[in-house]
């Protein structure tokens, strides 16, 4: 730590959690000489292969660190910035996410946050309920009868209240949208020896191959690294995992840099160079007669969400030998 402290060319990251890690050891006063010249807006990241950081997580780690170093003042400061950020219609990686809510959770542990808070509510049917809670979080479930309706909520309490109105949802039939950004994929299903199969009627018993082409388009100027192909299968066809049976792999196809084969999906891993085309293959088999549900498929960048495509699923029949078309 003390080597370096003296490194003239250490990034102001690098000094927040050095000043963190002196503040960790007890040595409380270091950290804040080392800290209190240091910028505390993070940079904006224009680069996001192998450093899994973005300039909110930045922001988030100075937060954990003046919550170590005891500066609570400029510690509430940040921290506004921080929970409003994370209150935006904005895509988040999991470290991101994860690391502001570890830094707000600290702030919160450090200062005298009130244990309770008190509140009323309308739902929009003219009736005020008198509410509360001694625990950080209370949630009330909103009915839906198809109709619009004004919701008020009103601050009783001493302390800050945030209202937020969280909607969730669950498509009946799956998404069928094609999507392509800044990226492209093609899904096709073949027989083992290459022709085309059309996958919305199977005979039970036949071995074929889903696959997928990746394409770069070359609208940005950058290779796209930490990239991920899911493909989730019907529970009528069976994943065939050459590893588990000794077969060779596709001689044709593109070594991931890691591949998670599961009972019902396959995960694919890899990086694509600028204008580069790509091929994933996966060996199936029609296991079992019925109608199943074939989700989407999708590809994207794994921490930056301007970057994806996908093809929509459908419905595909396992059927006997004399019901194929």
């Amino acid at each position: 730590m003390n080597r370096m402290r003296e490194l003239k060319n250490l990034s102001p990251e690098s000094r927040w959690r050095l000043a963190a890690a002196y503040a960790l050891n007890g040595k409380t006063d270091i950290g804040k000489e080392i800290a209190k010249a240091l910028p505390t807006t993070g940079k904006v990241y224009s680069y996001w292969g192998h450093s899994y950081g973005s300039q909110l997580r930045d922001e988030a780690m100075i937060l954990e660190t003046q919550v170590l170093l005891g500066d609570l003042t400029a510690a509430a400061a940040n921290l506004r910035h921080v929970a409003e950020s994370l209150s935006e219609e904005s895509w988040y990686s999991t470290q991101t996410t994860a690391y502001a809510l570890l830094a707000i959770g600290k702030f919160a542990g450090k200062s005298k946050v009130g244990d309770d808070f008190k509140f009323s509510y309308d739902l929009g049917d003219g009736k005020v309920v008198n509410a509360g809670s001694n625990t950080p979080v209370f949630q009330i479930s909103v009915p839906l009868n198809g109709t619009e309706r004004t919701l008020k909520v009103n601050n009783i309490g001493a302390g800050i209240l945030y209202a937020r109105l969280i909607s969730t949802g669950q498509p009946l039939v799956g998404d069928a949208t094609t999507t392509s950004n800044n990226l492209k994929i093609e899904v096709s299903y073949t027989t083992p020896s290459g022709q085309k199969l059309n996958p919305a009627a199977i005979p039970q018993g036949t071995d074929f191959i889903a696959e997928v082409v990746v394409t770069h388009p070359g609208t940005r100027a950058m290779n796209f690294e930490e990239m991920a192909l899911t493909q989730i299968f019907p529970s009528g066809w069976e994943i065939i995992n050459a590893r588990l049976h000794n077969m060779a792999e596709f001689s044709n196809t593109n070594v991931p840099e890691y591949q998670d084969i599961r009972d019902d999906r396959v995960l694919t891993y890899f990086d694509i160079a600028r204008s580069a085309r790509q091929v994933y293959r996966v060996r199936l088999n029609a296991a079992y007669q019925g109608r199943y549900y074939l989700p989407t498929v999708g590809c994207e960048a794994m921490y930056d969400n301007t970057i994806s495509a996908s093809r929509p699923g459908m419905w595909v029949e396992v059927v006997a030998s004399e019901k194929a078309i």
